[in-house]
């Protein structure tokens, strides 16, 4: 529970369990939800599907029972056994998070057989049984830690995208504001040229160069 990232943590669990449990291989398959694939951290790859599961749930989880030990499956959970072996699947554990209200699925270890060719015994099946219960907690809290990390950097995205759009829309405001700025400056040059000369002709003849005026016209 010290640890809050999921991959060191997991790391370290797979480490105790293949170091003394002689297992080939640990892996994790964790839930992402419904209706979503199951997420593997650790371990070889293995041919694990919905199908596995849905035996397993059908045919033995349930009562309490969370862990399955290939070898140990009856004659009546021989198609189970096959699918495990196939997969290279010695022992597989659920993880489940109970509440007062439901029962959530949080994932599932996977062991590999044992290096040295013995079964896993009532001893190894109660120890990662304990260990199940355990790791759901952690696990959980660095899930949530993930989450938390996956918002931040999904807001500091988000953040930057719209200081970028802001700078975008600054800068069109600006060439904007230049384009007015140049329009008036033309359109002023444009106007003071004829209005120069208006003036001028103006004032000449208030100042009776082209003749009298009345003061009539004066005025107007």
């Amino acid at each position: 529970v010290s640890k809050i990232e999921l991959e060191p943590l997991l790391s370290t669990i797979s480490r105790m369990l293949e170091g003394n449990l002689k297992a080939e291989y640990t892996a994790f398959a964790l839930s992402q939800g419904p209706h979503k694939h199951l997420r593997f951290i650790g371990g070889s790859e293995t041919i694990f599907d919905n199908k596995i599961l849905a035996q397993a749930h059908s045919q033995v989880f349930g009562d309490g029972i969370k862990v399955i030990a290939t070898e140990e499956l009856s004659e009546e959970q021989s198609d189970l056994r096959a699918h495990l072996e196939h997969a290279n699947i010695a022992v597989l554990a659920r993880l489940t998070a109970s509440s007062d209200h439901h029962t959530e699925d949080v994932g599932y270890i996977v062991l590999g057989p044992k290096k040295n060719s013995e079964v896993y015994n009532a001893k190894d099946i109660r120890v990662i049984d304990i260990l199940a219960n355990e790791l759901v907690i952690a696990i959980q809290n660095a899930l949530r830690f993930e989450e938390i990390q996956s918002f931040n950097l999904t807001l500091q995205e988000k953040i930057h995208n719209a200081t970028r759009e802001l700078q975008k829309t600054n800068e069109r405001l600006r060439l904007l504001d230049q384009t007015k700025d140049d329009f008036i400056s033309m359109a002023s040059h444009q106007l003071r040229t004829p209005l120069t000369s208006v003036k001028g002709y103006l004032s000449m003849v208030l100042e009776g160069d082209a003749g009298k005026i009345t003061p009539t016209q004066q005025k107007m």
